[in-house]
């Protein structure tokens, strides 16, 4: 990991090898894992982040920032990584590999706003059209962040943790959901679904607007060719869901606390996607399974960014509500939202019972 402290000593070579000039201003920018810092230099603003050592090979960061570049070339608000004169769009350095991308302006997601609700859906429809066929190499066969494989060592490492019989007996039921993923999403269901290069990490940290529409899009270490609803299913959980608390994006804690998706904010976002791309019979199937497959990964995954004695209380607070949910509720919400005849009462209830607390505008 990247010592902050030491982060300047590299960085006037850095904007040099950029044909930057040296910064009058560092800040520090937020986030729960990557480090990346708000840079000014006398011909503008920039982002040097700090490229995370799995995505760090060069193959990755040559899809990443082709795909960028392609993104921007149709109109959508994402940053554009800098070349350097010798042609790369990255700098290496014993402290990590780097990237400079754009300045990209934008405010917080401010919760239950219809109009950007809907808005965020018809840009998430444009943005998976956009690269259409013509992908970049570099990523081929990546498995999403959720795969039931790449989770399996998490539970794994949980079981060591397992002190009492309780414990043991819940993590058994979660890892029973792992293969309930494996048999029921990505035995048949998953290769079937339409595939697009998705963004991966949809959530109010990475999507920031202004007014109602969305105004940039950040971190993009998961972008890949992947089902395109794997998308959608971050923004119906980020976005379209009630919690007891706001979210705040740089704490783990916070970003992934229980949730249940609220039927308005839920039917505003599909709508604005389907305004631009209609959705399969095969994803409208899909999207609970999904929802499931990703509330264990950013629990599993998750605990990465906590303590050692404070992994099983993290992936356990509150995790089998949000699955009683998807195993009671889950097909009559997404079948009423589908059939547009309403949402069963019970699910209404429950999204009702987790009060969001008011909104002042400083939450992220």
């Amino acid at each position: 990991m990247l010592d902050d402290r030491r982060f300047p000593e590299c960085l006037t070579e850095l904007l040099q090898s950029f044909g930057l000039g040296p910064p009058s201003e560092i800040r520090r920018l937020g986030g729960t894992a990557t480090p990346k810092f708000a840079v000014q230099v006398s011909e503008g603003r920039f982002v040097v982040r700090a490229r995370p050592a799995e995505f760090a090979a060069e193959r990755l960061i040559r899809f990443d920032h082709a795909s960028l570049w392609r993104l921007a070339e149709h109109g959508l608000p994402v940053p554009h990584p800098l070349r350097r004169a010798n042609g790369t769009s990255w700098f290496s350095s014993a402290q990590g590999v780097f990237e400079v991308l754009s300045w990209v302006e934008g405010d917080a997601f401010q919760e239950g706003d219809r109009a950007a609700i809907t808005a965020l859906g018809g840009f998430l429809a444009r943005f998976h059209a956009a690269l259409g066929a013509n992908i970049p190499p570099g990523k081929e066969g990546m498995r999403r962040e959720d795969h039931p494989d790449l989770l399996v060592p998490y539970v794994t490492q949980l079981r060591e943790l397992c002190h009492t019989q309780r414990d043991k007996l819940q993590m058994d039921r979660l890892a029973q959901q792992l293969e309930l993923i494996r048999a029921n999403l990505d035995h048949d269901l998953y290769p079937k679904l339409p595939k697009a290069v998705i963004h991966g990490d949809i959530h109010p940290g990475n999507v920031k607007f202004k007014g109602a529409q969305v105004a940039a899009v950040y971190d993009f270490d998961y972008l890949s060719e992947q089902a395109r609803c794997r998308d959608l299913v971050d923004a119906l959980m980020f976005f379209a869901a009630s919690r007891r608390d706001r979210v705040n994006p740089d704490d783990i804690r916070s970003l992934t606390q229980p949730f249940v998706p609220n039927p308005e904010w839920s039917l505003w976002l599909l709508a604005g996607y389907q305004q631009v791309s209609r959705l399969s019979d095969l994803e409208w199937s899909a999207l609970p399974w999904l929802i499931r497959s990703q509330w264990l990964q950013i629990r599993l995954r998750g605990s990465r960014k906590v303590r050692r004695e404070e992994k099983m209380s993290f992936v356990m607070d509150g995790f089998f509500q949000v699955i009683d949910w998807l195993d009671l509720e889950a097909a009559g919400f997404f079948g009423g939202l589908r059939s547009g005849h309403g949402i069963s009462p019970l699910a209404k209830a429950q999204s009702e019972a987790l009060p969001l607390a008011p909104s002042d505008g400083n939450h992220c």
